[in-house]
């Protein structure tokens, strides 16, 4: 028998979506329409996800479009990316039937919150539940046909992930309330009701503390991380001429010059320890580059998405390039956040 989220529940969600919608100053609907298309295929490639959203939302986007949004989530790495929204989407496939009364569901989210500091999974992304919060609503047609569903598109990343936490709480409350409804009452039938409406009531505010309190030093961490990374990020932006690729190019200029066994003019003596310097800094931040200057690979069109190319269009998918790398392109390596894309040029086979 198929199973179906049940009026009440819908209630509260849409509630839930509603309450938290009416307090964001401005919309997220252009990264959350991404999101949504990206989640129905999360090896598409960016284009296709662009012709998607201009079909479902009238937008007029195109796959460069695509590496902006993603970009300014952080999710410009392709496997990185991938791997986060096949999380996302098993995630919401497992909320949605503990919403639907799968009781063994709702205990392995308990466990999981339990194992994972109020998180369903391990993970280094910060729109996790985002992602999952918006898989869920496209994955079910009782959610989608909630008239707090074009509200749920506004929310940002933080209140998307209260969302979601709150949403994951109504399973927790609902086991405790089931526990309560056990309970012998001397009193009323309307009294027994508003000592259930209570209780509930109280068990959520009790989880929202809870998880308020785990998810703390974790959110002071992401700020911390995300200001960071957005510093970093600056040192390889076209604002300030590419500084990190020019660190790199000053380097080799300084090493073809000792190797040719010329002399560095006085008045540029120090040059050579002032780059040295500034790359082992870089290097301690855990940024690294990614591919080699000067090197040949061979690209298909939908590896494309993770780079910077020049040259002639690819006729097909199958459809294979020699490209020189021109930018290396930049990498925190232990959090897998990609500061630029490396560059790529066509080449002649």
């Amino acid at each position: 028998m198929e199973r179906f989220i049940s009026k009440e529940r819908l209630e509260i969600i849409s509630g839930i979506v509603v309450e938290n919608s009416r307090k964001m100053n401005k919309s997220f609907a252009d990264e959350n329409e991404v999101i949504a298309v990206y989640c129905q295929d999360p090896n598409m490639q960016l284009r296709v996800c662009a012709e998607r959203c201009n079909s479902v939302f009238g937008t007029s986007y195109n796959g460069d479009d695509i590496i902006r949004i993603f970009g300014g989530m952080y999710m410009n790495n392709p496997s990185f990316r991938k791997a986060v929204f096949n999380d996302a989407n098993d995630a919401a496939a497992l909320v949605l039937d503990a919403l639907r009364g799968d009781s063994e569901k709702c205990d392995e989210i308990e466990r999981r919150m339990k194992e994972n500091d109020g998180r369903i999974i391990k993970t280094k992304s910060r729109q996790f539940e985002r992602i999952a919060l918006i898989s869920m609503f496209e994955a079910a047609p009782e959610l989608a046909a909630l008239p707090c569903h074009d509200m749920l598109f506004e929310l940002n990343r933080d209140y998307a992930k209260d969302t979601f936490n709150a949403i994951a709480d109504i399973i927790k409350v609902d086991k405790r309330k089931s526990r309560s409804v056990k309970k012998q009452y001397a009193s009323s039938e309307e009294y027994e009701q508003e000592i259930l409406r209570l209780e509930t009531n109280l068990n959520r505010k009790e989880l929202m503390l809870e998880r308020l309190q785990n998810e703390f030093d974790s959110r002071l961490e992401e700020c911390r991380a995300e200001e960071s990374v957005k510093l970093i990020s600056m040192l390889n932006s076209p604002k300030y001429g590419y500084i990190l690729d020019v660190l790199l190019q000053a380097q080799r200029g300084i090493s073809a010059i000792r190797r040719e066994k010329r002399t560095i003019p006085i008045e540029i003596k120090s040059l050579p320890i002032l780059v040295r310097r500034i790359l082992q800094f870089v290097g301690d931040c855990g940024i690294m580059p990614m591919l080699e200057v000067g090197s040949v690979i061979k690209v298909k069109a939908d590896e494309i998405d993770g780079y910077n190319y020049e040259g002639s269009p690819f006729t097909d998918d199958d459809d294979v390039k020699t490209a020189e790398v021109i930018s290396p392109g930049w990498i925190i390596g232990d959090k897998q956040i990609v500061i630029s894309n490396p560059g790529l040029k066509e080449v002649e086979d």
